[in-house]
């Protein structure tokens, strides 16, 4: 598995990209959506569960891909975390994009992210309706959230990543990772 750093975003990625999410996670849900809506033509997104095959070719578990976001881009290159986080604000073209990439900035979410991504569940509801609305919260209700107006990609890609290329980051067996 191949996941690439932030250098290699502004200049390698190619779309579309494909966003494997953790579908019952309000954050990660509402986040995906959000941002395929900037895009859909060059965002895919795929709930982990339903991406598992493409997700196990790329060398992730189903723990590492519903705690650390996993996208795909048009190459067959793997980005987790922030790299991802980084790559589909490019992709989405949000006025987050450059933002994110800053020095300080960058570093800040790099430290953060993994923070967020294990407390994700630990979000009260009150706090997620400021961002995404009291609608968002509610169709979460069941246990699973779900965006009723928003059609979900299901068609995982099945290639495999790239063997290696020069300033690429492996993900470790210990690490784990989020949406």
């Amino acid at each position: 598995m191949i996941i690439i750093n932030d250098k290699a975003i502004q200049t390698q990625s190619s779309y579309p990209v494909t966003m494997y999410y953790d579908s019952a996670c309000l954050l990660c849900t509402n986040e995906a959506h959000k941002l395929q809506r900037y895009r859909p033509q060059d965002i895919h997104l795929v709930p982990v569960d339903l991406g598992l095959e493409a997700l196990k070719q790329g060398g992730f578990s189903r723990e590492q891909a519903l705690t650390y976001i996993c996208v795909q881009d048009g190459q067959h290159n793997w980005y987790t975390g922030m790299d991802a986080i980084r790559l589909l604000h490019k992709v989405a073209q949000t006025r987050w994009a450059r933002f994110l990439s800053l020095p300080g900035i960058k570093q800040l979410g790099d430290y953060s992210y993994p923070l967020i991504a294990h407390n994700r569940y630990r979000f009260p509801n009150w706090l997620l309706s400021l961002f995404y609305g009291k609608a968002a919260v509610q169709a979460c209700q069941s246990g699973a959230c779900r965006v009723p107006s928003l059609p979900i990609s299901s068609k995982p890609s099945s290639s495999r990543s790239r063997s290696s290329k020069p300033g690429s980051n492996q993900l470790s067996s210990n690490q784990s990772g989020a949406s």
